[in-house]
């Protein structure tokens, strides 16, 4: 039972099969990584009380069945070495042993147990057992009809009830019962408006709950990101005077060169000198994102940083330089013989440099605070212009 959207769990349940996995007292991995993910998410876990006690009666079947072997094993033990059996036959208590003992373990790991509602229609689970409906299931045993699912039936009722009481909508349920992936509970828990993701492993339910973190996150990012560029977009004006009054660029800003201009897209400057800047516009918030504060600036109160980038054009009048030094990379030379490119490199141009306008765009960073009133977007202050 999975659901596309968005969600973070708010509780993890699991099923009898699932705990039985995980022995008194020792560690599992798995399970210990799943446990830190739901601390993360403020995630409990939970198993419903029939679970818990399933547990225990598992548990006490098998204790029962190991005394007695542990008793034919004494008795034999004592024939042979002419004797009484040994004491171990006497052990008594074993069903409040083990009781006290699921509970302290349930505990000990981090798990609750969760009461069954009171309030569980009889007419309705009889209802559904004739009907089959899912956790009941349609066919028994070599492919007769029944209605096994009873105890299926509670839990995934508990599971329901604690939802509903908690004001939980999306959980996972850790179960290897595949009758809990059917479309029918699918379907039946969405039009109640829940979302019970079915995990059939300890490693499939941490997955689940961290890549919704991450997709959250970056969902969460996404969309403050945009509303800081709307309100940006609505102060433009104060950006552009702020560029104007105090930023300061240099020609490697305009013609970057080594790594810096290996990421620039745009080399229509690269056989280009600069005679003059005619004209400077600010054209548009490129980006926008939520900043990271330096260490070395000053917190300011209730205030977002924020980091974005304003493309400005530039008109200038360049001309081109008078060898071929700076001119050849569209002309090719053979890999065979090269000789020829210091032929292309001594090469001059033919007449007079040319003198042209050309026009260039080129991302300006700069660092900022929203100062925040009731909550909303309220004045922008700039902090620094990031050039070179």
């Amino acid at each position: 039972m999975t659901s596309n959207s968005l969600t973070i769990p708010k509780a993890i349940y699991f099923d009898t099969n699932v705990i039985m996995q995980l022995p008194y007292w020792s560690s599992n991995v798995d399970f210990i990584e799943l446990r830190e993910s739901a601390q993360l998410i403020g995630a409990p876990l939970f198993v419903p009380e029939l679970v818990a006690k399933e547990i225990v009666q598992r548990r006490i079947e098998t204790a029962s069945d190991q005394l007695r072997k542990l008793k034919e094993i004494s008795s034999g033990l004592g024939t042979l070495l002419n004797r009484k059996p040994l004491e171990y036959e006497k052990v008594e208590r074993i069903n409040e042993i083990i009781t006290v003992l699921t509970g302290d373990f349930l505990t000990h790991i981090g798990i609750e147990v969760i009461p069954t509602p009171a309030n569980i229609s009889v007419q309705k689970l009889i209802d559904m057992a004739v009907r089959r409906e899912a956790p009941f299931q349609g066919s028994g045993e070599k492919g007769e009809r029944g209605d096994k699912g009873f105890k299926d039936t509670i839990i995934l009722f508990t599971i329901i009830d604690h939802m509903e009481s908690s004001s939980i909508k999306d959980a996972v349920f850790l179960t290897f019962d595949s009758i809990f992936s059917s479309k029918d509970l699918t379907s039946r828990l969405q039009n109640q408006g829940l979302n019970l993701f079915i995990a059939k492993s300890f490693k499939e339910a941490t997955e689940y709950i961290n890549k919704n973190i991450d997709n959250l996150v970056k969902q969460h990012i996404e969309e403050e990101s945009k509303k800081i560029k709307e309100f940006l977009e609505d102060n433009f004006d104060y950006v552009t005077s702020f560029i104007v009054d105090n930023v300061e660029i240099s020609e490697q800003f305009l013609k970057p060169t080594g790594l810096l201009g290996a990421f620039l897209s745009d080399h229509s400057l690269d056989n280009v000198s600069i005679i003059k800047i005619l004209k400077i516009t600010p054209k548009s918030i490129t980006s926008a994102k939520p900043g990271l504060i330096d260490k070395d600036e000053p917190k300011v109160e209730n205030a977002k940083a924020i980091t974005f980038t304003v493309s400005l054009q530039f008109n200038l009048l360049v001309q081109e330089y008078g060898f071929g030094i700076f001119g050849f990379e569209s002309k090719k030379f053979p890999i065979s013989t090269p000789e020829a490119y210091e032929e292309l490199k001594a090469r001059p141009f033919l007449g007079e440099p040319r003198i042209m306008e050309k026009t260039v765009l080129r991302d300006i960073t700069i660092d900022a605070y929203i100062h925040l009133k009731d909550g909303e977007y309220n004045k922008l202050e700039i902090s620094k212009a990031n050039t070179y």
